[in-house]
């Protein structure tokens, strides 16, 4: 039975309507407090995710070895010091003393996976990027030529703990001398702005002591 209402104060939709019963019309209606929080805590998430990111990049560029040209890129114009600039040197010690490693000799040769390795490890020497640098140092055969070790050719048997191949000539042969540990350091630019020069600095220096001794196998 539908009420009828003579009350010319009356309010339609009101809570006097909610208790009369289906007849008396349709239940106000509108968004609940539950989906107007939704909605706000949606609406905040896009900032908040940007802000977190723009701090771990802010802390990873000025407390960690991060290029500022990398991340968000925050303050990447006040400085020189961008992954291009940057490079990667090493170095071997063994039974024939430490002799600096060309880098650039393993680099040209790396592709795919390789190339993505030392891009990343270039722009954020940290060991997690660093570690895998050293698989690809591992996975190559080095040859010493005046004194400096030279990319060779690729191993087919290169294993994690192994050390890298560095054939040394002795006579008209060739042995895989004793290597005890390799570094792997990044270098990039810094600007000195009391002299207004720039100049290199050490950002990283990684080593990884040798596990396996290939020392003994001749080739001619």
């Amino acid at each position: 039975m539908s009420v009828v209402r003579d009350d010319p104060d009356h309010v339609p939709g009101s809570d006097d309507d909610e208790r009369a019963g289906p007849d008396a019309g349709p239940a106000r209606s509108g968004p609940s407090r539950r989906r107007r929080l939704v909605d706000i805590l949606i609406i905040m998430l896009v900032p908040l995710v940007l802000s977190g990111v723009a701090l771990h990049q802010i802390h990873l560029a000025t407390t960690g070895d991060l290029t500022p040209w990398k991340g968000g890129g925050f303050g990447m114009f006040s400085s020189p010091d961008r992954a291009s600039h940057r490079a990667m040197r090493g170095s071997f010690e063994g039974e024939f003393g430490e002799v600096p490693v060309d880098m650039q000799s393993l680099i040209r040769r790396t592709e795919g996976a390789d190339h993505k390795t030392f891009v990343n490890a270039r722009a954020l020497p940290d060991p997690r990027r660093m570690d895998p640098m050293a698989d690809v140092v591992r996975a190559a055969e080095w040859r010493i030529r005046d004194d400096v070790a030279i990319f060779s050719r690729w191993r087919d048997d290169a294993s994690a703990g192994d050390g890298p191949i560095v054939w040394v000539r002795d006579g008209d042969e060739r042995h895989a001398a004793r290597l005890d540990r390799f570094t792997i350091e990044v270098w990039g630019p810094r600007y000195r702005i009391d002299e207004k020069v720039i100049e290199p600095r050490l950002i990283a220096a990684h080593h990884y002591e040798v596990i396996a001794d290939p020392a003994g196998e001749v080739r001619p």
